[in-house]
Parts: structure tokens; sequence; C-alpha cells
């Protein structure tokens, strides 16, 4: 742009301007003017400064309409100017061809602020300061001051960047404080939980030992009771006895000096006979009365006991009293501590509360970290080789290392499209389409996802049409009513799923779904799988009557054996040891085992230890079912296996198949429909050995 270049005169400067109002009224003219009535004059011209007012160049004059439309419009945005527009001034048009071809030479032609681009404006804006001489100190201080504030501002923020760096750290540090605490309180809570169940044993054993005791003095209070009424009797009688002894002393006497007359009286041969019979008839009744009075007392003290067994009783009931006294102050004192205990537990259960409820609020409204070992499944690189290069390194330079690797073309691990595979007949129904397919590069939490709403509407779509559907037109119907028909999303979907299940099939679900489509795994395979788990998890909800999801490990063990009684021991004592290491408790103590936390799956889909074992055990049943059944087959002596030769084979391996389940057997190995077996043909015995493994068979007894 030429800069000595000069505006062209504002045309119509000596015209009138007239301005009205409801109040006023404004008359211009060359050298007066009229406000309400009143006359000014304006100064001679000769009194203005030529040097500075006179010669600031000539404007050229443009409508204001045209200058409104132009204000809307970005230079560099603008299109094809419409028709019959007032032209510009050729100053202004100057000004825009120059900022325009400044932002075209410096690339900054976007909307975007940068700094390149307030540079060629910075300079437009010189040169329109250098033009205008009146202005110019004015826009000079204006631009000035514009400069300034931006100057502050980019040091403030080269001044807080320092800060945000710190607060970076500072919420790392905050982060793993909090992990660290949250793992003490657990660590406190799983104690304290596992001291409140020892506390309630032994207030369990404690009230055991207080009815013991109740009884045991309610029996003593009896014995005593019973004892001291005999002992009273026995002194009514010792009384009643020594009475009778005082008196038949006496009568002993008379019957001695009785018997002394008699005896005199017989020497004496000149005794009265009428007295010695009398004497006699004396004698014989008091020798009745002595035998009368002697069994008298046989019966009533046949039961008393000496006194020294008395005071032997006595004294072992004294120290027994002395002995419930202290088990009663005992008991007192443990009540004291079951309340205390109780009082404590209330106060735990309030921080426990009060624990969970702000973990709660920290997994809502925490950033979670990421897990950067498991990029290395997007990559194109070795898991050692990439867990080695992000160690001990910030968050900071591990994305920086992922940005390298996507900008290397490492990232996706199947390239940004796929090719499609055509629309023949050998390609799956589902993969059919012609022309570049856009890869999602799924993860496997994305891929775990899909799988499970696959296999769900698998089984909802087999029970309405009562019928199985092969599974790449059931896949391909589901994808069509997923993405409603759009060809573009069903084969993007379909071909990055089929690429992600070859990228992880390292994972046995994920593999086995890969089975599945390549034709040599049947989907029983998996529905059979998830009725062994499904059984065992309502076996342990019958065990689980109040639905408190936890259960003894004694209670679990049953389980094990009622839900799968064919088990061997040590195939359920591994599978109870698999529970307890789950779960984080240890044989042998009596806390509860929330048995629902066992049959949970992580975001990419895989289980724990329990059910990988209990899969992996199901599988060796299977696989020794099978070789069983290939055994029985062999032992014909044949190539070809037909339906009876294996019906024979089934039913001599497990008798207590049934003739539906025989059917399905049957229908699995030859895959054909149930209306086909009579007339399918002999199959070979190596395609048999192939079908068979995972084709879903199983022992029925």
């Amino acid at each position: 742009m030429a800069t000595n270049e000069k505006l062209p005169p504002i045309g119509g400067m000596h015209n009138s301007l007239v301005l009205s109002n409801t109040n006023q009224q404004l008359v211009a003219h060359p050298t007066a003017y009229k406000v309400s009535g009143s006359k000014h004059f304006l100064p001679p011209k000769e009194s203005l400064n030529p040097g500075h007012d006179t010669c600031t160049g000539t404007i050229e004059t443009w409508p204001a309409h045209a200058s409104k439309s132009v204000s809307n419009t970005s230079i560099l945005a603008r299109g094809k100017a419409p028709k019959n527009r007032t032209p510009k001034p050729k100053f202004l048009s100057g000004l825009e061809a120059y900022a325009k071809r400044e932002l075209y030479i410096l690339k900054c032609e976007g909307e975007e602020p940068s700094e390149l681009r307030l540079q060629a404006f910075r300079e437009v804006f010189e040169y329109l300061i250098d033009d205008f001489k009146t202005y110019k100190p004015l826009l000079s201080q204006i631009k000035n001051e514009y400069e300034k504030n931006l100057s502050s501002l980019r040091q403030q923020i080269r001044e807080l960047e320092p800060l945000k760096s710190m607060l970076v750290t500072v919420s790392e540090k905050c982060e793993q404080k909090i992990q660290e605490i949250r793992e003490a309180e657990q660590h406190e809570i799983k104690e304290l939980l596992q001291n409140r169940m020892e506390l309630l044993d032994v207030i369990d054993r404690h009230r055991e030992n207080e009815v013991s005791l109740n009884t045991q003095i309610a029996r003593l209070q009896e014995e005593l009771a019973s004892e001291y009424k005999r002992y009273r009797n026995e002194h009514e009688m010792r009384k009643m006895l020594l009475a009778e002894i005082n008196e038949l002393r006496s009568q002993n006497a008379d019957q001695k000096k009785v018997a002394t007359e008699v005896v005199a009286a017989e020497e004496d041969p000149d005794g009265d006979p009428v007295t010695l019979k009398i004497a006699l008839k004396c004698a014989r009744n008091d020798l009745t009365r002595c035998l009368d009075d002697l069994n008298v007392m046989k019966a009533d003290y046949n039961d008393v006991v000496p006194r020294r067994d008395y005071e032997i009783l006595l004294k072992k009931h004294e120290g027994m009293e002395n002995e419930s006294r202290g088990l009663r102050q005992e008991f007192a004192k443990l009540h004291m501590e079951h309340k205390t205990l109780l009082q404590v537990h209330e106060e735990v259960l309030v921080n426990r509360d009060e624990i969970y409820t702000e973990v709660t609020q920290l997994k809502r409204s925490a950033t979670p970290r990421p897990s950067w070992t498991n990029c290395h499944d997007y990559l194109a690189v070795d898991e050692d080789k990439w867990t080695t290069s992000i160690k001990d390194k910030s968050s900071k330079d591990i994305l920086a290392m992922l940005m390298q690797h996507f900008a290397a073309g490492e990232g996706g691990g199947g390239g940004a499209n796929f090719t499609g595979k055509g629309t023949g007949a050998d390609v799956p129904k589902y993969l059919r389409y012609e022309g570049p397919v856009k890869n999602r590069n799924m993860s496997k939490t994305e891929l775990s996802n899909l799988m499970k709403e696959i296999w769900a509407a698998k089984a909802k779509s087999d029970g309405e049409r009562g019928s199985k559907q092969a599974i790449s037109e059931f896949l391909y119907d589901f994808f069509m009513n997923k993405f409603h028909e759009v060809p573009e999303f069903v084969s993007e979907w379909a071909y990055s799923m089929y690429d992600s299940l070859e990228k992880f099939k390292e994972e046995d679900n994920v593999l086995f779904l890969q089975a599945v489509l390549d034709g040599t795994a049947n989907e029983e395979f998996y529905y059979h799988h998830m009725e062994v788990i499904r059984n065992l998890m309502l076996t342990l909800q019958t065990f689980d009557p109040d639905s408190t999801g936890t259960i003894s490990a004694a209670g679990f063990s049953q389980a094990l054996a009622q839900a799968y009684p064919h088990k061997k021991p040590t195939q359920s004592k591994e599978l109870l040891n698999a529970c307890l290491q789950e779960l984080g408790e240890t044989e042998g103590t009596k806390a509860l085992l929330k048995y629902m936390d066992v049959f949970t799956e992580d975001e990419e889909g895989r289980t724990g230890p329990f059910l990988n074992l209990l899969r992996r055990q199901e599988n060796e049943e299977i696989n020794a079912y099978v070789k069983d059944v290939i055994d029985q087959v062999k032992s014909n002596k044949t190539n070809e296996v037909g339906m009876m030769l294996l019906r024979e084979a089934f039913m001599m391996v497990d008798p207590a198949i049934n003739q539906e389940q025989m059917q399905k057997h049957l229908r699995l190995a030859f895959r054909c429909f149930p209306e086909e077996l009579d007339d399918v043909e002999p199959i070979p015995l190596e395609t048999l050995l192939k079908n068979l493994p995972k084709s879903g068979v199983h022992r029925c007894g």
C-alpha cells in the first residue's frame, strides 16, 4: 500500500445540514449557524493552524448505510460483493487489501486469535494513525494503552504458569493422601468388624454360662429346700426318739425289778402262784409294747442321715452359694462391658456411614487417575517395553509419549480405515460392504459392553423366534436395528468389532465369541456356562433367606455341595479357597462372606478368581465327558459316526441322560435342526472330535 497517497476530499462540505427535533433546530452555513433563534459565528479560516489542522489529508465521503453493511462483515470472510453496492473509499479498500494480503502471507486467514494476526492488524492501524495527522496523538495514546494492557496480561499469564503446575502437583498429592486415608480406614473398619464379631461370640458364651448358672442355682435351691425340710423332720424325730428312749429305760427298770421279784419267787418255793402269774402277764405285755415301739422307730427313722453327713452337705451348700455370688458379680461386670461395646459399635456405625458418604461424594466428584499400563492395548508396542518406558514418569511425560506414538501412526492397532470385503456369498452377512470403512479403534471396555449387549439380545431374539438364528444373520439384524439401517454405521461397528476380537483374543470371552463367529464353537457352550453360574447363585440365595447378601463359609460349602453334587470334595475345597481369597478372608474365621461380590465383572468384562476357577473346572469336566464319548465311539472301530452310534455312546457314558437332553446333544454334535436328525448323514470321526468340545454337550448325571 502507498502510504503517501492522500484521501480524496470530502464532498458537500458547504452544503447545509439541518437537524430537527421537538425543541431545537440547527442550520449550518459557511460562516455562521443558528440554535433556537440565536446566531453563532464561526472563527475565521486564517485563525486555524495551517500546519496541524489544515494539512490532515483529504477524506472521501461514504454513505452511512454502506458503512453499516461493511461493519457486519469480516474483511477476510466476505464473499462476493452484492450488486448495486455503493463503492468503498480508496483508502479503506487499500487498508483492507493490505490486511488481507498480510494475513494470507502469515497463514492466519481463520478467525482464531494469534500473535501473527494481531501484528498484521497492528501495522494496518499504524498506517491509519500516520495518515490522520490531527488525531495521531490521541490514536497513538490509545494504541499504546492497549499494548500496555496486552503486555500486562502476558506477564500475568507467565506468572500463573508455575502456579498451574503447582496446582496439578498439589492435586495429585491430595488424591494420593485421600487414597491412603481410605485404605487405612478400610483396614480399621475391617478390624473393628472382626473385633465386633469376636465380642458378640464372647457375649453369647457368657449368656449361655448365665443361663447354665441360673439353672444350677434353681436346682441347688430346690435341693437345699428339700434337705432343710428333711433335716427339720429329723430334728423333730430325734426329740421324739429321746422321749421314747427315756420311757423305754423306765420300763426296762420296772421290768428288771419285776424279773428280780419273779426270780426271788421262783427260788422261794413258798411263793404266791397268783403273783407270779400276774408278773408273767405284765412281762409279756411289756415285751409286745417294746417290739411295737421298735418297729415304729425303724419305720420313722429309716431315712435319717448322721449329723456328720449333714455338716458336710451344709459346707458344700455354703461353698456353692459363694460361687454363685461370684458368678453374679462377673455377670454384672460383663453386662456393663456389653453395654459399653454396644455404644462403641453404634459410634463405629456412625463413623462408617460418614466415611461411606464421603467416599461416595469423592467417587462422584473426584477425577479418577488414568490407568497408563492399559495404553499398550491401543499401541503397536510390547507390553513389557511399554511398562518399562512409563516407569517413574509423571502423567505429563506419559501423555507426551502417547502423543508421539499416535503422531507416528502406532496407535489404534488397525489404521484409520478398513477395506470392505465385498458383498459375495462367502463373506458373512454382517461384513458385506464395499469401499473404505472407518476404524473405531474399540477399547476392551467398549468391546466387553458390546459383547454383553449382543449375547443378551441373541437370547431374547431366539426366545421370541422359538428357534436358534445363525449368529452371522443375527449380527446383521442386530446392527441394522441398533443403527436404524444406516449401512455406513453398520459396517463401521461390525468391522471394528471383528478387528477388536482379533486384537484382544487373549481374553477367554473374546476368544469364544470369535470361535462362534468362525464356526468352530457353538453358542450353547456359552449358555451352559451361564446356567452353571446362575444355578450356584440361586442356591446361595436359598441359604440366605433374609436376603442380607452374606453367608458363612460353612453355608457356602453346603451351597456348593447342593448346586454341584457330582463335584469332588477337593474341587469344592478349591472353589471355597478361591472365594475366600477373592473376598480377602481367611479359612477358619467366622466372618460372613458377601457372596454376590464373586459374581461381578470389571469394566473390561474380566471376572475374579472364583468364576475363573469354576469355568475351568466345568471345562475340564466337559473335556473328560467328551473323551469318554469319543473312546466309546472308537471302540466300534469305525471312521464315520452315525446318529444311532453316537446315541448309544451318549447312553453308555451318561445313563442318566433323558430323551430331551439326548436330542439336544445329537443336534449339537451333528449341527442340524431337530427335525433333521432322522435323515442326518454320518460324519467323519475327526469332524466329531472338532465339534464336540465346544458344542455345549455336558454330563447330565
